[in-house]
C-alpha cells in the first residue's frame, strides 16, 4: 500500500514527464533564439521528475543518503522555475529592444544571484546531512545565506516586470504574452518561497 509521499511521488513524475516533452519540442521548435526559457524549464522539470522518483524510493526502501537527495532536490528545483521568468524577460528585450536598452546589466547582475544563491544552498543541503555538528550547522547557515541571496533575486524580477507593466501599452502583443505569463506564475513562486523560508528559519514549529 502506496502512503501519501509516495503518491506525491507518483504526480510528480506523472506531471512533469508531459512538461519536459513539450519543453523539448518549444525548444526544438523555437530555432532562433531566444530559447533559454524553454531549455531552464526542462532543467527545471527534470529535477522535479528526479526528485519524484526519489521520494518513492526512500518511502520504498528508506535510505539516509537518497532521503538527503531528495530533500535537495525539492528545495532547489523551485529556482529553475524563478529562473524562468529571466528567458521570459529576453524574450521581451528581444522583442523590444527599442526600450529596453538599460536592463541588460540589470538581468547580468540576476543571472549572477541566481547561481550563487542555488549554489550555497545545494552546498549547504549537502552539509545539512552530515554527521558532524560542525558541518551540519555550517550547511544550514549556507541554505539561509542561500535563500537570501534568491529572495534578493525574485526581488529584482519583480521589479523588472513592474517596470515592463509601466510600459505595457507600448509593448508587442507577443511580449504583452510573455508578461502575462509572468504575472501568472509569480504568485506561485512567492508563495513556494515563503515556504523555503519557513522551512528553514522556523523548522521547529510543526504547522
Amino acid at each position: 500500500m502506496l502512503d501519501s509521499h509516495s503518491k506525491l511521488g507518483i504526480a510528480l513524475v506523472i506531471f512533469y514527464i508531459p512538461v519536459i516533452l513539450l519543453a523539448v519540442y518549444l525548444t526544438c521548435y523555437r530555432r532562433l533564439r531566444p530559447r533559454m526559457v524553454w531549455i531552464i524549464v526542462i532543467f527545471f522539470a527534470f529535477i522535479r521528475t528526479a526528485a519524484g522518483v526519489l521520494v518513492i524510493v526512500t518511502e520504498q526502501k528508506p535510505s539516509l543518503e537518497v532521503a538527503i537527495a531528495s530533500t535537495i532536490l525539492l528545495n532547489t528545483g523551485v529556482f529553475p522555475l524563478i529562473a524562468a521568468t529571466l528567458g521570459l524577460i529576453r524574450i521581451i528585450m528581444v522583442l523590444e529592444k527599442d526600450k529596453t536598452p538599460r536592463l541588460g546589466q540589470c538581468l547580468l547582475l540576476s543571472r549572477l544571484l541566481f547561481f550563487v544563491g542555488m549554489g550555497l544552498t545545494v552546498a549547504g543541503g549537502a552539509l545539512e546531512g552530515s554527521d558532524n555538528n560542525s558541518d551540519a550547522l555550517t550547511g544550514v547557515k549556507l541554505v539561509k545565506a542561500g535563500y537570501f541571496i534568491v529572495l534578493v533575486f525574485l526581488i529584482c524580477l519583480l521589479v523588472v516586470q513592474g517596470y515592463f507593466w509601466q510600459q505595457s501599452s507600448r509593448l508587442s502583443r507577443t511580449a504583452r504574452t510573455a508578461l502575462k505569463a509572468m504575472a501568472l506564475a509569480t504568485p506561485f513562486m512567492v508563495v513556494r518561497i515563503t515556504f523555503l523560508f519557513l522551512l528553514v528559519f522556523d523548522s521547529s514549529d510543526l504547522r
